[in-house]
């Protein structure tokens, strides 16, 4: 298979079929990629156990409260202390925990004045000034410490964005919004410097789940339906990752030439289509479908090698959901190398109570029976930090 060298079930299958092949830059030298992941659906692994490829886990119950109720988590970065999370459509704002999951403040607010937003669509941080950035309304970005004081505001010069990263302290990657370049370079007045990846068509600007995020020196970029993931430094732009479906890769030409939103649906008849892409140091997680099933491949970048298995046919032996589309990644933490995986507390309580029915017992059914006992339905989701084993 590999060279060497929802919030509940209906969410998560929606954002499988509706939220890259080819290198899809027109100005871009064709460089090697750093990795080159062969996917061959003729290997997939059966009777697959998440402890196949989790080492080690530990749960964080986010406090629930009147002021701390997420209604979804679009975006989640971690700082040494805090867990931050943006929830975009529900409650429309950004939430500070501590590492252990109590809730902290929510940064800025609703509205129109001073150190206020009205569409809060991304954020950062910056752990060693201790600063969050927020996105708001594609054009501007507001600024906020960590005890929650408001710094300041910069808006956009000339530009529309829907993701940001900081590449360092005077310089920043946007993921275009409109009909901008996919990648846009500026500096730390938001003044535009250079940009990458022209736009296509609307079908491969459409915003999706971890579309940018900064690994190391890096910032990593993806665009979707395309294949190829790219790293973006201060001085030029080169493929990171290509995803090899070999025969069931998406031609480049079917998507470019589109430009209205393709049937995801039916690309994955013939075709493989990368829908989730998180990425640690030593690991990466990719998610896609072909024919409306979903798929996993687990990856170690230091074996070079992975397993590929089909999302409905694991055994989920840490979390014990019935449902397990109600678990899944939503983030990664850089401090610790761990994937953040959310799930439901209704389903995580259901499924609990149906493991023990079937006389489940060992460590981590008494871990997670411990922790189903402190909560209720309508809590905020459980977050699960999850050290991949080394498969």
């Amino acid at each position: 298979m590999f060279n060497k060298a929802s919030i509940h079930f209906y969410y998560f299958l929606i954002l499988f079929l509706s939220v890259s092949c080819s290198y899809d830059t027109k100005d871009q030298t064709r460089l090697t990629p750093d990795f080159q992941i062969d996917i061959s659906l003729n290997d997939i692994k059966k009777n697959i156990k998440y402890s196949d490829f989790i080492d080690q886990y530990d749960f964080v119950k986010l406090e629930t409260s009147e002021n701390s109720l997420i209604g979804s988590i679009d975006e989640i970065r971690c700082s040494k202390q805090y867990i931050f999370i943006l929830d975009m459509f529900i409650s429309k704002g950004v939430f500070q925990f501590d590492r252990k999951g109590r809730f902290i403040r929510r940064v800025g607010k609703v509205g129109e004045g001073p150190g206020e937003y009205t569409s809060p669509i991304s954020f950062t941080i910056h752990e060693k000034k201790s600063k969050i950035f927020i996105l708001d309304n594609r054009q501007k970005i507001l600024c906020f410490n960590f005890d929650g004081g408001y710094i300041e505001q910069i808006r956009s010069k000339g530009f529309l964005t829907e993701k940001i990263e900081l590449l360092d302290d005077n310089r920043w990657a946007f993921i275009g919004g409109g009909t901008e370049d996919h990648v846009v370079m500026a500096d730390s007045q938001l003044n535009k410097i250079k940009s990458y990846l022209p736009f296509l068509n609307r079908a491969t600007s459409a915003l999706i789940p971890n579309a940018i995020f900064k690994l190391g020196e890096d910032i990593l970029v993806r665009r979707d339906y395309l294949d190829t993931v790219y790293a973006v430094t201060k001085t030029e732009i080169r493929p990171h990752i290509i995803f090899n479906f070999k025969d069931k890769s998406l031609p480049f030409e079917m998507i470019a030439k589109n430009q209205e939103n393709p049937s995801i649906t039916a690309l994955s008849n013939d075709y493989c289509i990368v829908r989730f892409y998180y990425e640690l140091k030593d690991y990466i997680y990719l998610g896609f479908i072909h024919k409306s099933n979903a798929y996993i491949v687990n990856y170690n970048k230091l074996n070079r090698s992975g397993i590929l298995f089909s999302f409905n046919d694991i055994k989920d032996d840490i979390t014990f959901l019935d449902n397990k589309f109600n678990s899944y990644i939503v983030g990664v933490d850089l401090i610790t190398s761990r994937f953040i995986y959310k799930v439901e507390t209704q389903d995580f309580i259901q499924g609990v109570e149906s493991a023990q029915k079937q006389h489940a017992e060992g460590e981590a059914f008494i871990k997670a029976r411990g922790l189903a006992k402190q909560l209720k339905t309508d809590d905020n989701p459980v977050l699960m930090f999850a050290k991949y084993a080394n498969f």
